[in-house]
């Protein structure tokens, strides 16, 4: 059984000082990389290098126990349930869901968008809700359940936004340090100008694997997404790796063709997290290509191309800018956007 060989390797041979240190220092960095499980075995790597350490141990046990390797008996068990309150402040370049552009051109024509359709921006205030529920149906397998809920409102101009989801996902271990999961999503988005519906069914392998001074995590996932009335299929790669003093992150995806639809096609997105004066320090950069479309008898062709900066002002409060480019072979869609973000751990139950 996975948890057994992990509390197992309390038993191993001591390892240099540097080598002990350099695996805790990995094993705290991981839970930047959002991957319990490669927190997981990162704390699996450090306890080989630091035998009978009682803190790693204590925490490597609650770990397993969250991740239901200790239910071995028949039935369903709640492993851990809870919800938290978030407020919500942020300067948002288009509350409304309407166009950035106010002018266009197609055939040497130029077009004029209607004022009542043109984005509207500003700060938002408002908060979010979110629930999860985890129930162990085997060792090492469970279903992780997610909502959410966030409301936001503009006092500049009256009006409001709010967006819902919805997550199913049953997370199972393989064998060794090999799963598989099988996940379900559901969303809703309310703006003044704009109400859509999104979906996604989607299939994932992952495998982690130790290095001489690193962890990683390898995946590969097929999911089948649904954006209003268009379906598509993509295919996902993504690398995760725990370094002495950063984690990095590396995603590939990849979209079919949907006919007479403009649809995501590639996209490449790249991250580093790391700590700096015990703040977490978060940056990403990405570029991404949607083609498929037309309008006026013109084919759409859009090229995104972003980047964000994460601090941690305070322990319980994130600052996060984002800047993104559109050009579009249409010019309605091309965009500059800048983002405010102020994330606030307000409360958990």
């Amino acid at each position: 059984m996975l948890c057994r060989v992990l509390l197992l390797c309390v038993l191993c041979v001591v390892a240099p000082a540097s080598v002990q240190a350099d695996a805790l220092a990995r094993a705290s960095l991981a839970g930047l990389s959002g991957s319990e499980r490669l927190h997981q075995f990162a704390m699996g790597q450090a306890l080989l290098a630091n035998r009978g350490n009682p803190a790693l141990t204590r925490a490597m046990r609650v770990s397993l126990r969250r991740g239901g390797y200790y239910h071995a008996g028949p039935g369903v068990a709640v492993v851990s349930r809870g919800w938290q309150v978030e407020p919500v402040l942020a300067y948002d370049a288009n509350i409304n869901g309407g166009f950035l552009n106010g002018q266009f051109r197609v055939h040497g024509l130029t077009f004029d968008v209607d004022p009542t359709r043109r984005a509207l921006s500003g700060m938002v205030g408002g908060a979010r809700v979110l629930g999860h529920m985890r129930l162990s149906y085997g060792e090492g397998r469970h279903l992780d359940l997610r909502g959410t809920v966030e409301g936001a409102y503009s006092p500049q101009h009256r009006i409001g936004r709010a967006r819902a989801d919805v997550e199913a996902c049953a997370r199972n271990h393989l064998s060794g340090w090999n799963f598989a999961d099988l996940c379900l999503s559901a969303g809703r988005s309310w703006r003044s100008l704009a109400v859509s519906n999104s979906g996604a069914v989607s299939m994932s392998f992952s495998r982690l694997h130790a290095a001489r001074a690193s962890e990683h995590e390898f995946s590969v996932g097929v999911s089948r997404r649904f954006n209003g009335t268009t379906a598509q299929t993509l295919l996902s790669m993504g690398w995760t790796a725990v370094w002495n003093r950063a984690v990095t992150s590396l995603d590939l995806t990849l979209g079919a063709p949907v006919a007479g639809q403009t649809v995501l096609r590639e996209r490449l997105h790249a991250s580093v997290a790391w700590r700096w004066q015990d703040r977490t320090m978060r940056g990403g950069i990405w570029h991404q290509r949607a083609n498929g479309g037309s309008l006026l008898g013109v084919g759409r062709a859009d090229r995104i191309s972003g980047l964000s900066l994460s601090v941690q002002a305070r322990p319980n409060m994130t600052v996060e800018l984002v800047h993104q480019v559109t050009r579009s072979s249409f010019g309605l869609f091309n965009e500059n956007r800048t983002g405010l973000n102020l994330r606030i751990d307000l409360a958990r139950r």
